[in-house]
């Protein structure tokens, strides 16, 4: 009798056995392998979806802080701005905490745009300050001469502020759509 068998007879005899135990011990190997690879890829799709959430609410978010910023200066007496009626810290009352939202709003969007991608944001924040400058302007250089002249025109350069910065809110919207559609 012999005690060990050779290698021929282990194969013949425990072939099917051994093939079940190589598949059982594959199986579990790219069972882990995969397991691994979801777990990983899972990551990365939660910190992209992170993403494009906080960049969706910053630019929902620069837009608020816009409207709201434009709203005042539809909402704002134009005829007390130029009269002076408005104290110099009234008018900074007025538009001075609308501008340091859209100012911290606008600094946000950095984070999450590349300079490309910022232009009509950037467009949209130098119009809307450049707006705040018009105000003044008209505060400051007005004379009593011209007050209903002066005060059309204020309302005139608000309007056509109001109207071609619709534009780009709109370009900014397909933009966005744009970019989370792909």
């Amino acid at each position: 009798m012999k005690l060990f068998m050779n290698y021929k007879d282990i194969l013949t005899t425990y072939f099917s056995q051994f093939l079940v135990l190589v598949g059982a011990i594959g199986t579990l190997v790219f069972y882990f392998i995969k397991r691994s690879y979801d777990l990983s890829s899972k990551k990365v799709e939660i910190k992209l979806n992170l993403f494009f959430e906080n960049k969706l609410l910053a630019v929902k978010e620069y837009i608020s802080c816009y409207k709201i910023l434009e709203q005042k200066y539809s909402d704002t007496s134009y005829h007390k701005v130029v009269k002076h009626v408005y104290t110099v810290n009234e008018m900074d009352e007025m538009f001075r905490p609308s501008i340091n939202n859209l100012h911290s709003a606008y600094s946000n969007l950095f984070l999450y745009f590349n300079k490309n991608e910022l232009e009509t944001f950037e467009k949209l924040h130098s119009s809307a300050i450049a707006m705040h400058a018009t105000f003044s302007k008209f505060y400051f250089d007005s004379s009593p001469e011209n007050y209903s002249e002066e005060t059309s025109d204020l309302g005139m350069k608000v309007v056509s502020f109001i109207h071609s910065n619709e534009r780009m809110l709109l370009g900014l919207g397909t933009m966005v759509r744009k970019e989370f559609t792909q």
